[in-house]
């Protein structure tokens, strides 16, 4: 089935859907030069949807490079046989700009669905030298379902890139459940990790040493990052999962923290959120609770739509936050709570949700809601590529992905970092 609609500048279509689920479009001129389309889906009972994609078609005049959140240094025009630029909660989101040698917009759309799975496409067509762009839904499983409702918005002004893209930030924060965290104005200062410097090899001589330092230096907190919790420096995650101190390496949590605090410093620490090793007490607790298994490294990543997964990681912090007095956490690795393409996803057996996508947002809500009951001024950082608009709910700090000793593509990955975050902080990657 498709449907075509040519209310606007553009035609839009509607291609996928078949005699189970039937799909709607309604276009909106906003103001000159915006439109929106808002898109229905619907079957009469609940069930798994095909692919179903919006389409349309722009000329290419004018347009030197193509910007979206994963693109790093690449700037450049893909044909229209690639993949797409893939996004949900944890990874990345669905915007995607074109933009001229001058800096400006030639077109920029957004998608309303920033928490499931969603495949935005700008792609040359060479016979007719035409973007070809869509978006995608339900390429990747899902859950059942009956009714799905989501808008795009198109803005084919001829805006200074950076202005169009803040003000799809604009857009997203205003819609319902997108409202950011606010953020502490420690959150603002300069902040030293240890990652670079000491790696796993974690001790409270050594990152006192370094937090005086970084004190000197105007540093106002500290990110104690990977080793605390384990006594093994391989670099893996077989030991994640019980998320205690190292007695060998950290004997008193509490009173190395209560010396850096006497420094003046904040105190942050690193958890890898998804992952529990073979190694660890919780693997025989949740071996049968996982979302999938990375066997030959020795962990897996838990399902997030069991509710004692969610209480357990929750209780973890927040012991940690009562017990120790941190004042923020480094949550890492969000975007593993992604089903590979690979797996089946199951259901039911103790499962509160069905959809992976909507146990993560009652999870990081969650976290926020309960770390900030303790201390309003909880500071909560991920890294990039899970900088999107849901993010922006669960924490007030995004992070450069890794780019040790590359200065260029660490303010390359700031800047992107910014153009769509608003008011949530954006720092750059650890200095090496």
């Amino acid at each position: 089935m498709q449907q075509t609609h040519n209310k606007s500048t553009l035609e839009y279509r509607i291609t996928g859907a078949d005699d189970r689920f039937s799909a709607t479009l309604a276009v909106e001129v906003q103001e000159a030069g915006v439109e929106v389309v808002h898109l229905k889906i619907s079957a009469d009972r609940p069930g798994i949807p095909p692919a179903i994609r919006l389409s349309w078609k722009r000329p290419i005049v004018d347009v030197q490079g193509v910007w979206h959140p994963n693109g790093y240094r690449n700037r450049g025009l893909s044909p229209d046989w690639f993949a797409g630029y893939r996004s949900n909660a944890a990874s990345s989101a669905p915007v995607v700009c074109l933009f001229g040698g001058d800096g400006r917009s030639r077109m920029t759309f957004a998608f309303s669905d920033t928490l499931n799975p969603v495949v935005c496409k700008a792609g040359v067509h060479e016979e007719t030298a035409e973007f070809h762009c869509s978006v995608t839904l339900f390429e990747e499983p899902g859950a059942p379902l009956d009714r799905y409702e989501a808008t795009l918005r198109v803005d084919l002004r001829e805006l200074p890139y950076y202005d169009s893209l803040n003000e799809v930030q604009q857009w997203w924060s205003g819609l319902p459940g997108h409202a950011p965290s606010p953020v502490p104005a420690a959150a603002r200062e300069p902040m030293y990790s240890t990652w670079y410097s000491l790696h796993q090899h974690l001790t409270p001589e050594a990152i006192e040493t370094q937090c005086r330092e970084a004190a000197a230096l105007g540093c106002g907190t500290v990110i104690a990052d990977d080793g605390w919790q384990t006594a093994n420096n391989e670099r893996g995650y077989a030991y994640c999962g019980d998320w205690e101190a190292c007695a060998e390496k950290m004997p008193d949590m509490a009173a190395h923290i209560e010396r850096v605090h006497a420094l003046g410093m904040k105190y942050m620490l690193w958890y890898s959120v998804p992952f529990v090793g073979v190694h660890s007490r919780a693997w025989e607790r949740f071996g049968g609770k996982m979302l999938y298994t990375v066997e030959e490294r020795g962990w897996g990543i838990v399902d997030p739509r069991f509710p004692e997964v969610r209480e357990y990681l929750i209780g973890i912090y927040e012991r940690a936050m009562r017990e120790w007095k941190l004042d923020g956490f480094k949550l890492d690795f969000i975007d593993s709570f992604n089903l590979p393409a690979d797996r089946e996803l199951a259901f039911g057996d103790g499962r509160d949700f069905d959809a992976v996508p909507e146990a993560l947002d009652r999870l990081m809500s969650d976290i926020m809601n309960r770390l900030s009951a303790i201390d309003p001024d909880v500071m909560i950082e991920f890294r990039q590529a899970y900088v999107g608009p849901y993010m922006r709910k669960y924490g007030n700090m995004f992070r450069a992905a890794d780019c040790p000793n590359d200065a260029v593509e660490n303010r390359l990955r700031t800047l992107d970092i910014r153009l769509l975050c608003g008011e949530t902080v954006a720092h750059a990657d650890m200095l090496m």
